[in-house]
């Protein structure tokens, strides 16, 4: 199961959803795209600069 973000709102929701992944014996996972994030973009530009990472 992947669900787009937020996965809930509450942890009563949470539970439910990680209780039904594991009775099917599925993987829950939340997705999130991040990449037009503005701190996002900032690394990639650092990155590519050389300031940091490889």
């Amino acid at each position: 199961m992947l669900c787009e973000k937020p996965i809930t709102v509450s942890v009563e929701e949470e539970k439910i959803l990680y209780r039904l992944a594991a009775e099917k014996q599925l993987y829950l996972v939340e997705g999130m795209w991040t990449y037009f994030l503005p701190a996002i973009q900032q690394a990639q530009q650092w990155v590519n600069q050389g300031r940091i990472g490889k």
